[in-house]
């Protein structure tokens, strides 16, 4: 992530080495971006009567247009609409700055101390700050615009242009640039920007906008205006390049469905009571929908939610694959909702003491280092040490360098979701297995085993882990299931000053009311429920690796639990495709044709998955939530489209089409 470079000419006047220009200043920066991207946009005008309204930022900076949207919205907005604001930002300021560059402005303050409560950016990605009690969702996509914009998913009412003018940072105001903020354009969408060049003018005409120039504010003699039109057609050699790129990221067969219009107070059903059934149960609730979770258990956190902690932390592997980015996006999540339940009253115990991940081959930490050297990501989310510094920092003897992640965490996956349901839109039903559901005149219908209803709602979300393969809808789903078995070490004198979460073949956590949790075991071909003494014996040879000293035993109390696992390790989040019609739609995949030659995806109305998540789901649940969310309410997305689409149930049927594993009388 690139950091900026910085310099106070004033007090108040924020400079960029980077672009020489400026961030602030003090002679009337605020009244300008009032009358460039409020007044010029006509808000509040324009979003008044919404339910939901978008505006995307180029070049977020400070956050000062934020900051005005949103103290506008607070004062100019229904008690039942969201305000979606979305921003692209290369080189994010830090906390300190973002404060500094505020000092002078008092009435914003509140607002200021709201948004850097929550406001925390450790690498390049997608950022999701929510704020509820004005209903707005930020989303700060951190990154090269030629990027990030063409991965946003979501469509846009309004664009403030506000990156460093065109002279200075081309690259903000590229034709690619045009091209993308007019595919993501709602009909109707406005803009609005301080400059006036005349290149600016006709690459957003060249688009779709209908542009004009008005007065500008101060000394500045014009500014641009624009307002979009979806009739307008391109001419074939301003888009034929970039329609070939868009159409190899717009794979129809990922088109996200759109929920038919509801009731003003939409209802749904969440099956399964542990992270991911409480996790998008809460979201949805915060949404203002009523959520009804079933669960055939008779408490929340049963199956394998049911540890008593479990630890988070971001990876670092010697490639950027996707499943990393993930990863990370879902750290980034994790962090953003745990706060969130706190500042709601929410007692949530977080224990802040970061990992150390043992490399003993000195070829492969060597390997790391250099990585780490070579890339641009901050001490504060990872650190590579010898064996000296892993000692001092996890207050244990160590024989082995390794990696270390500050932020990593462990926390009780049962408080979470206690805290995940503690919200009064959100009913629970426990005791209830679903055997049936049925989709009938726009309703869906949760029947037990002996055919009697359980529940209705609009929509249901399926969370309940392997069992979602007993339902009809969801049983072709390449799912396993996977035991796993974890043990609890008793406290004692080798381990009894240890800091951190050590992982190295198992994890040991610190001492927590008297005893280490280590983990885990995985055995995909065991369905045994009972708790295997013999198991012991293999995690404590393990922990003996890393500690000589520990004794093997299997003379320890533990737990058994069985997650869910896919084949390519991501799990499954999003609407579930009606199987039939994508074995016939897409049967000519392997044959290459280009992706517009298909038709769109279809889906089965109003059900969706969320399951999947391994023995990650502490970490990979509120993304979850937050991707179903979104797609349920027509959302901008807090993911980026390549990543939503390695998420997709869909994605394994489309593969196997491609290969065509899926031929014959299958089709």
């Amino acid at each position: 992530m690139k950091k900026p470079s910085l310099e106070w000419k004033s007090e108040a006047y924020l400079y960029s080495r980077d672009y020489c220009d400026a961030y602030s200043s003090s002679d009337g920066w605020l009244e300008e971006k009032e009358y460039v991207f409020l007044k010029a946009n006509q808000l509040p005008d324009r979003w008044k009567g919404r339910k939901s309204y978008s505006i995307f930022e180029l070049g977020f900076g400070t956050g000062l247009n934020f900051i005005l949207s949103w103290e506008l919205w607070k004062q100019n907005s229904s008690k039942d609409s969201v305000l979606h604001y979305s921003a692209v930002e290369k080189a994010p300021l830090d906390k300190e700055v973002i404060y500094s560059v505020f000092a002078n402005y008092k009435h914003l303050q509140h607002l200021v101390d709201e948004f850097l409560r929550v406001y925390h950016i450790e690498e390049e990605g997608i950022y999701r700050f929510f704020f509820p009690k004005d209903r707005i969702y930020l989303n700060l996509l951190v990154g090269d615009i030629s990027e990030m914009l063409p991965m946003f998913c979501g469509q846009v009412d309004l664009w403030f242009l506000d990156g460093f003018s065109p002279s200075k940072n081309p690259e903000m105001w590229s034709d690619e640039v045009f091209y993308w903020i007019a595919k993501k354009s709602y009909n109707g969408a406005s803009l609005s920007t301080y400059s006036a060049a005349s290149s600016v003018k006709q690459s957003l005409e060249k688009y779709g906008f209908q542009v004009q120039k008005i007065n500008g504010f101060g000394k500045k003699r014009e500014m641009l205006v624009g307002t979009f039109d979806s009739q307008k057609t391109y001419k074939e050699e301003h888009y034929t390049k970039l329609a070939r790129l868009a159409s190899k990221l717009e794979q129809p067969w990922h088109k996200i469905p759109v929920l038919k219009t509801i009731s003003n107070k939409p209802t749904a059903i969440v099956l399964g009571a542990g992270l991911a059934g409480t996790s998008i149960a809460r979201n949805l609730a915060k949404r203002g929908w009523i959520v009804q979770v079933v669960e055939k258990e008779n408490s929340p956190a049963s199956q394998a939610s049911g540890n008593p902690f479990g630890f988070v932390s971001p990876i670092l592997t010697k490639e950027k694959i996707p499943l990393v980015r993930f990863v990370l996006s879902a750290f980034s999540h994790f962090l953003t909702h745990t706060k969130e339940l706190q500042l709601s009253g929410n007692s949530i115990q977080i224990f802040k003491t970061g990992l150390l991940k043992l490399i003993p081959n000195q070829t492969e930490l060597y390997e790391f280092q250099t990585l780490l050297q070579d890339s641009n990501i901050s001490e504060s989310n990872v650190c590579i040490f010898d064996s000296q510094k892993t000692s001092e920092i996890s207050g244990t003897k160590l024989y082995s360098g390794g990696i270390f992640f500050p932020q990593a965490c462990f926390v009780s996956p049962s408080e979470i979701c206690k805290a995940n349901l503690n919200h009064s839109n959100i009913r629970q039903i426990y005791g209830s297995e679903v055997a049936k559901i049925e989709y009938s005149s726009n309703t869906w219908i949760a029947y037990n085993s002996i055919n009697q209803t359980v529940t209705e709602g609009d929509i249901i979300i399926l969370a309940n882990s392997y069992n979602c393969l007993k339902l009809e809808q969801t049983s072709w789903l390449p799912l396993r299931k996977m035991r796993g078995q974890i043990a609890y070490l008793p406290r004692n004198t080798v381990l009894e000053k240890l800091k951190t979460i050590l992982y190295q073949d198992c994890y040991v956590l610190p001492e927590t009311n008297g005893f280490h949790v280590i983990g885990s075991t995985y055995n995909p071909y065991d369905n045994d429920l009972h708790f295997k003494p013999e198991q012991n014996l293999i995690l404590t040879q393990k922990v003996q690796n890393i500690f000589p000293e520990i004794q093997p035993t299997d003379d320890l109390q533990g737990r058994v639990g069985f997650r869910t696992v896919s084949k390519d390790h991501f799990p499954l989040i999003g609407p579930i495709p009606e199987r039939e019609s994508f074995l016939k739609d897409y049967k000519e995949l392997w044959k290459g044709k280009p992706n517009n030659a298909y038709p769109d995806g279809k889906y089965i109305p109003g059900l969706y998955l969320s399951v999947g998540h391994g023995s990650r789901g502490l970490i990979y649940s509120h993304l979850g939530a937050e991707i179903l969310g979104d797609m349920i309410c027509n959302s901008p997305t807090a993911l980026g489209k390549d990543l939503v689409d390695c998420v997709a149930p869909a994605r394994f049927l489309i593969r196997d089409l491609i290969s065509r594993k899926l031929i014959g009388n299958q089709i």
